[in-house]
């Protein structure tokens, strides 16, 4: 049902992957911090801490662009699937006899509101959860 959104899918699972480096990244750098306090020269020392520390608002900036275009990608997924859903939903229920918008359980109203709150579910949890989980 996602096919059409496969390029979509790609890039934001791509971006994950590439967003999932952080932690491993930042460990790295904190283990170098620390290293440097090794050095017996505290002006050398200092020079290579502040040197290795400034690197954390760039990468900070590069992780929070990844998450930016995760978060995008994943959304745009979401709200074409959930666009197609409502179309195939709401197809569906022109191809329906007269006898079925008699009964109650079908009137105007509570057809409206399940293709909006079904049709939403499916949103929430195709496109924000899943980038999120991801």
């Amino acid at each position: 049902m996602n096919s059409p959104e496969w390029k979509f899918i790609l890039i934001g699972c791509v971006v994950c992957l590439l967003g999932g480096l952080r932690g491993p990244v930042f460990s790295l750098l904190v283990s170098k911090i620390i290293n440097e306090f090794n050095d017996c020269k505290e002006t050398e020392m200092r020079h290579r801490v502040m040197i290795t520390s400034g690197l954390f608002f760039p990468l900070g900036a590069v992780f929070m662009i990844l998450r930016f275009f995760q978060y995008v990608a994943f959304g745009i997924a979401g709200a074409k699937l959930v666009s197609r859903l409502r179309s195939k939903a709401f197809a569906c229920l022109l191809r329906q006899e007269v006898a079925y918008f008699d009964r109650p359980e079908n009137s105007s109203g509570a057809i409206c509101t399940q293709l909006s709150s079904n049709a939403a579910a499916i949103e929430d949890m195709a496109g924000a959860r899943l980038g999120f989980i991801c």
